[in-house]
């Protein structure tokens, strides 16, 4: 079939139908298609790729994401990809954070690329994924893959935060504790922190708690730092 519209045998000639078929081959066991495939997605007319986006063709967009990959065109692959998420793919953003942790960590046969890793990360925030988002944050607030910039991470954190998300809440008592990209405060820090302490057992917030009621002034309390510590030293125990 994939031939037939491949090469108008009995039917209008349909590149997109063509790789629509060669995948769902390829998906059951069929052998020695993928040169043909990569070769019909490298030969795509402008018009083809719109009608190629517009399909709803998930898995086939999945392979188009793969292809741009494997051919160093990380913009098009991670618009595929997100097409692909778009037409019902889930896999694709699990596929896109994959991708991210391998290069922002130089694994998986996939050298170092900070700015691709974060460019991954904020296009799956963009889908939704919550991981991503906390992601997107850590790179802005640490400046990897992207200029820091702890306004903007602190904005996040404080959305994921109030979302009940553990490393918002974590964070944001953090930042407000360092007073980075928001003004300083300490009950701010303590509120945010000891809800993720308490409500989500965050060993990072715990950690901040000790820090706060370890040094900072006017908050000193060593039998409430002490407490923090004896949890954690419990959990490393068990």
């Amino acid at each position: 079939l994939a031939g037939c519209y491949l090469n108008g045998f009995g039917t209008k000639q349909d590149a997109v139908e063509a790789i629509k078929w060669l995948v769902e081959a390829l998906n059951v066991g069929a052998k020695n298609l993928q040169e043909t495939l990569e070769q019909v997605l490298a030969s795509l007319s402008p018009e083809d790729i719109k009608k190629f986006k517009q399909s709803g063709y998930s898995a086939a967009q999945y392979k188009m994401a793969e292809y741009c990959l494997k051919s160093r065109k990380s913009k098009d692959a991670i618009s595929w990809y997100v097409q692909s998420y778009k037409s019902g793919n889930a896999d694709a953003v699990t596929r896109m954070m994959t991708l991210a942790e391998d290069f922002r960590h130089g694994k998986n046969g996939h050298k170092e690329n900070l700015p691709f890793a974060y460019q991954l990360y904020d296009a799956a925030a963009e889908c939704g994924d919550v991981e991503a988002r906390t992601k997107v944050a850590y790179c802005l607030y640490n400046g990897i893959g992207i200029e820091k910039d702890t306004k903007r991470a602190f904005a996040l954190y404080e959305q994921l935060a109030n979302e009940g998300n553990e490393k918002g809440m974590a964070n944001l008592g953090l930042i407000y504790c360092k007073g980075e990209g928001v003004q300083k405060d300490i009950q701010k820090a303590i509120y945010w922190s000891t809800r993720a302490a308490e409500e989500l057992d965050s060993v990072n917030a715990m950690n901040t708690l000790i820090r706060i009621y370890g040094t900072e002034k006017g908050y000193v309390n060593y039998a409430h730092a002490m407490k923090w510590i004896c949890i954690i030293y419990k959990k490393d125990s068990d």
